[in-house]
Formats: structure tokens, sequence, C-alpha cells
């Protein structure tokens, strides 16, 4: 019988393997029963090693480093502990696939946390990711997979995109392994696919003047539309969802719900005198809300929905 090639493992020493002209395991001293397998495609397997009713048995765990040492000794750990227990290895209930899981994080976390961007992310997944690895057992999907499906998205010519993508896979996996589907997360040590620059464009004063004569060309209900956007600074959807129940002319405020607020919190707008104070706004406001309140039976909307 060959002699078995024992080391303490430790992350540096995992990292230095490298792949064996033929098909080599490895046990660590620390984890009794711990070994990793080391394939000539380069590939490294954990499994665990013991004997179950008079013959060895061998488990496998996972891949390095997608499964971190910690994790694989923690897992080595609570398997000869279940055998020690019960006398038997007893098999886990098949992983859910990536669609199961998509569905419930998005129903059970984004959903509950009323999250704004929660419909963004949906379409994301399912128009990007769901096609590729939907079917897949979550517990089976690689950081390899994750990487060749941003490469696609990327050679597509949508590198932010891409960037995007892998935000909401990184929080999916680890609600996942929060909500102990899955050890670990693939995602993780995955760097983004693009790099991104802030945009610092500004308008300038000559810009921004030649937009406020268009606006009073453009006429109601865009123009002071428009001109609310530039004196207020806030978002499109947030003045475009403006009901007056949320302004206090008298105090020149005006007063963005948390249900209507990107953040989810109240936000409290300070009016300069040209918005509060203005007759011919007011009066364009008005006239744009009557039309609105016609065309959709609604008595409190803003500027384009309530």
């Amino acid at each position: 019988m060959p002699k078995l090639t024992e080391k303490a493992f430790t992350d540096t020493f995992l990292r230095s393997l490298k792949a064996p002209p033929a098909r080599k395991d490895i046990y660590d001293t620390v984890q009794r029963g711990l070994g990793l397998r080391l394939a000539p495609s380069g590939t490294k397997t954990w499994f665990a090693m013991r004997r179950v009713d008079g013959s060895m048995k061998r488990i496998t765990i996972g891949r390095y480093p997608d499964v971190k040492l910690a994790v694989a000794r923690q897992k080595a750990g609570d398997l000869f502990e279940q055998i020690a227990t019960v006398g038997a290895i007893i098999k886990p209930k098949a992983a859910p696939i990536f669609t199961t899981v998509l569905e419930d994080w998005l129903n059970r976390d984004q959903a509950a946390k009323k999250r704004k961007s929660t419909a963004e992310k949906r379409r994301a997944l399912v128009r990007d990711v769901r096609p590729v690895l939907g079917n897949k057992p979550i517990d089976t999907i690689t950081k390899q997979d994750i990487q060749r499906l941003l490469a696609g998205v990327v050679d597509r010519g949508t590198p932010i995109h891409a960037n995007r993508l892998l935000a909401y896979l990184r929080r999916m996996f680890n609600w996942a392994v929060e909500q102990d589907i899955i050890a670990v997360s693939p995602a993780n040590g995955i760097k983004k696919p693009a790099n991104e620059n802030s945009r610092d464009r500004t308008l300038t004063p000559t810009e921004l003047g030649a937009i406020w004569e268009a606006t009073e060309q453009i006429g109601q209900p865009f123009g002071p539309y428009i001109q609310t956007l530039i004196l207020t600074g806030q978002r499109r959807n947030e003045v475009a969802g403006a009901r007056w129940s949320e302004f206090d002319l008298e105090k020149r405020e005006w007063m963005i719900p948390g249900e209507r607020a990107k953040n989810g919190k109240a936000h409290h707008v300070h009016l300069s005198s040209t918005v509060s104070l203005s007759t011919e706004w007011h009066q364009s406001l008005k006239w744009f809300q009557l039309c609105v309140h016609d065309y959709r039976h609604h008595s409190d909307l803003g500027f384009l929905k309530g």
C-alpha cells in the first residue's frame, strides 16, 4: 500500500500546489480524514474519508479555493461527528437550482425590504443570468461559471452592466450562505469586469440658460418639470411623482416620502424663492395636475405619476 502524503494544510501551501502528471491525494494532519485531490487539469477537490459499515467512504466536499480551508475542515468535522453519532452518512437534500434561489431571494429578501431596485435586479438577472445558470444546482455553480458569464456580457459591449450583474449575484449568493443553502459564495474574490469612472460632467451656466429658455418654449407640462429639476436638483422620478400634499410653500419645503425616495428615507428639500413664490410655476403645476387627473381619475397627482 503506497504511503499517504500528509501535510498540515495552510493556504500558502495549498496555493503552491501544481497540477501533477497523474491524479494525486494529499491529506491534512490537522483535520484527520480531510484530503485534497489534485487533478492533472489543475482542479483541487476537497474530500473526506471515513470507514462506514466496514468499508472506506469518500465524500466530496467541494473545490478549493471556492471552499476555503477553514470551511473544508469544519464540514469534514461535522461529517465525522455525524458518522460517530448515527453510524452512517446522512445524505443531504439535493440543493435547489439557481432559478429557485433567485426567486426566493427576490421575493423573501429584496421585496420584503421594499427595495426600489428589486425590479431592475429581476430584469437583469432573468435576462442575462437565468438562461445560463438557471437549471444548475446552486451548490455546483463555480467562480469560473460566473466569470465566463460576465466575460460574455463584456464581450457584447456592456461592461458596466457586467459590474451590476456581479454586484447582484454577490448579494444573492451571500444571502444563500446566510440561509445555509450553500456553504460558500462562488462570487467571492471576483473582481469587477470593468473600471468605472465617476461622472464629473456638469452643465455650464450658459448651457443651463439655454435649457431654461428651451423649457419656456416647450411650455406645459414638461417645461415646468425640467425647470423643477434644475431648481431642486432632485431625481427625475422624485420630481415626476411629486404630489401637492408633499409641499409646504409657506415654509418653502418639499417632503419626499420614504416610499418614493431612492434610499427609502424621507427627504426634505428646501425650495428657493423662484420655486415657492412663482405664481407662473404654481399655475403650470396645477394645470398639469388637472390634465393628469382627467386622464387617470386621481385627485392628488404630481407631474407624471401617482
